[in-house]
């Protein structure tokens, strides 16, 4: 079983991984002309590091005894969900069909 300071190191991790992305994310959404095809893998991308960021979290909550209904916790996968949910939003507003030049 891995050690709690294992988990936040792993957390941590995750936690620059995902915010790597999501500056990416947005740094190709505000290029005047997006490559649609770079951003929707991009958006794989974010998916799997907010999966991962989520997933050694919830190692870690359980690791300490914690449950993820507590007060830090919550307020943290919220945090990270809105952020995320931003960047998704942006990403997805261009590479929605109707927004291909033709």
């Amino acid at each position: 079983m891995t050690s709690v300071t294992q988990c936040e190191a792993l957390r941590r991790k995750a936690e620059v991984k995902l915010k790597e992305e999501i500056t990416r994310q947005k740094e190709a959404c505000a290029d005047i002309n997006p490559n649609v095809r770079r951003i929707a893998f991009m958006l794989s991308t974010l998916d799997l590091a907010y999966n991962v960021l989520i997933s050694t979290h919830v190692v870690m909550v359980m690791n300490t005894g914690s449950t993820l209904e507590q007060d830090k916790h919550a307020k943290y996968m919220e945090q990270v969900g809105k952020a995320v949910e931003e960047a998704r939003n942006d990403a997805t507003a261009i590479t929605l069909p109707n927004n291909y030049k033709t």
